[in-house]
């Protein structure tokens, strides 16, 4: 059945059972309001027959067409609540005595007028006596019937209230059914299903794209989650199609990145050598016939090839990802690079382990090398702080900085400046290197001059 079909059913019915609770709850207002009045109209015709009881007493003693008067007046007014609808429907209801004692008042409130009509006709003093006597009897049945009349509107009245709080329960309990009831549908059919196509989502989510929720339902929920699963099962062929292919992708770069390896060693290494043997001739030549313009520039270019080439083999261990990355201590690093710039000064003020490999070393090489050739600096400090989960590397020379305007173009590939600009890779290979260790790199201005390049570079183990 569907989910819409099943709540419409149970709407109906629960709209019926508050309704019948409203009108049970109504009928019951109604009765109660019946025997508050019933109970109302007993205790006026208790207070109406005693005071008939005293006037026919006064008339018997001063008779007189006043008192006659009242007496009429309160006789009638007294057989108005005796006859009274309310009253006479809700005996009517009630046992064979309640019924007959209400029988019993109305009839003696006709005899007492009849016996009252007569004691006023002109009589015998024997017969007036007689007819006082007679009324005394009949006024005193009617307050005995009376109060027994109070009495049993009394007793009805407290048993009906005796009852309030029994239809309150009830109706309470009626109540809280409807709404557990409601609850335990709601539960069932809608939150548990979707809880499960939650669980399902996240299992899912979490790459297990194999998972499939079981299906028992034919309703909504049942269509969503078959949806659920029909979506997951396109979704695991497209995924294995793109495992596929993302295999296949990473081979051929693999073995393109050998291919590059291989040129690149073969660049390093013979190319490389070749040049070294050419500017050993030119040198020698150079010694001989003096140092003419077009030997040094020869000698020149073969010196920016094989910065060229030394810088090759940077930048493949730049953006070779997944090397192996091991703590390693900035002071032996910097020490190290130190020997290769024997004309520039170095200062280091602090130390600790930063997570890199051995191309850290032509970071630190390819900066010190932009401060001597583009700055002209003579010295190099390094200030060396932990931040957190970082590592600081201030590295400062007092050379001649660096222009605002060419800041931001400083580490992108193939930028050069100034007439001593080589490749336009070596701040490049920097900006890789350090982005492959989760880092990050930016320069800005030391004081009172020069440059300042600030490296932030992942706390090594044993940091």
């Amino acid at each position: 059945m569907k989910l819409k079909t099943k709540f419409k059913i149970i709407s109906v019915v629960v709209i019926g059972l508050i309704t019948a609770i409203g009108v049970f709850i109504f009928s019951q207002v109604r009765i109660l309001e019946a025997e508050i009045e019933e109970n109302r109209i007993a205790a006026e015709i208790v207070r109406g027959v005693f005071e008939l009881n005293l006037l026919t007493s006064d008339y018997s003693l001063h008779s007189g067409e006043r008192t006659q008067e009242q007496w009429q007046l309160r006789h009638q007014s007294l057989g108005s609540l005796i006859q009274s609808n309310t009253l006479t429907m809700h005996f009517q209801q009630r046992h064979l005595e309640e019924q007959a004692v209400l029988d019993n008042l109305s009839k003696n409130h006709e005899l007492i007028q009849t016996t009252f009509l007569k004691l006023t006709e002109d009589v015998s003093p024997e017969l007036e006596e007689r007819l006082v006597a007679e009324l005394s009897v009949k006024s005193q049945s009617m307050l005995s019937d009376a109060s027994l009349l109070m009495n049993f509107s009394r007793v009805g009245l407290a048993a009906f209230q005796q009852k309030v709080p029994l239809f309150i329960i009830f109706s309470i309990t009626v109540l809280a059914g409807i709404i557990f009831f409601l609850l335990f549908m709601v539960t069932r059919d809608v939150l548990k299903p979707l809880l499960n196509l939650q669980k399902g989502v996240e299992i899912v989510g979490s790459g297990d794209l194999k998972y499939r929720i079981e299906i028992k339902r034919k309703d909504e929920i049942g269509e969503l989650t078959s949806g659920f699963n029909d979506m997951n099962a396109k979704l695991r062929e497209s995924y294995s199609g793109l495992e596929q292919k993302v295999k296949e992708r990473t081979k051929k770069v693999s073995e393109l990145n050998s291919v590059l390896k291989l040129l690149n060693k073969i660049l390093r290494h013979d190319i490389l050598n070749d040049l070294t043997v050419v500017e050993g001739q030119i040198s020698m030549h150079s010694d001989e016939k003096g140092e003419a313009q077009e030997f040094t520039d020869a000698t020149t270019a073969i010196g920016r090839s094989k910065t060229l080439v030394t810088q090759m083999r940077a930048l493949e261990s730049a953006v070779s990802e997944g090397a192996g990355l091991k703590p390693m201590k900035i002071k032996e690093v910097v020490d190290e690079c130190a020997q290769g710039f024997p004309d520039i000064k170095f200062f280091i003020k602090g130390d600790a382990v930063v997570n890199a490999d051995e191309a850290l070393c032509s970071v630190v090489e390819n900066i010190i090398d932009n401060a001597k050739i583009h700055g002209k600096a003579n010295s190099v400090t390094f200030n060396v702080n932990t931040k957190g989960d970082f590592v600081e590397i201030g590295i400062a020379d007092d050379g001649k900085g660096i222009s605002d305007d060419i800041k931001n173009k400083l580490f992108q590939e193939g930028f050069k400046y100034g007439e001593t600009g080589h490749t336009g890779l070596g701040l490049y290979i920097v900006r890789k290197t350090i982005e492959r260790y989760g880092g990050s790199v930016s320069v800005g201005d030391n004081k009172p001059k020069g440059a300042v390049f600030v490296l932030q570079i992942p706390v090594g183990k044993g940091g």
